[in-house]
């Protein structure tokens, strides 16, 4: 979702379990670490189901995006 409010798919993975606690950092990268929450037995499941290693995924994020103007990290520069 950018900051208008406008939303498009940036990227995506069979792999992106639970993802949770994204972020941009100050060089235009979206972290995105999968925490694969939904394979514990806290969701119902029979036994732990989650792959170790942890992942942590980072995407290099554009200035647009289909026309979408992107925005930058909390700490970054603002959009006018």
């Amino acid at each position: 979702m950018s900051p208008t409010g406008e939303t498009a798919v940036l990227t995506s993975d069979d792999e992106f379990i639970s993802p949770d606690g994204s972020f941009i950092s100050v060089d235009r990268k979206l972290y995105i670490p999968v925490t694969q929450s939904r394979r514990t037995r806290l969701f119902g499941n029979k036994q732990d189901m989650v792959k170790r290693p942890w992942k942590i995924y980072v995407v290099d994020l554009p200035e647009t995006l289909g026309g979408i103007k992107l925005g930058a990290s909390l700490n970054g520069p603002s959009l006018p």
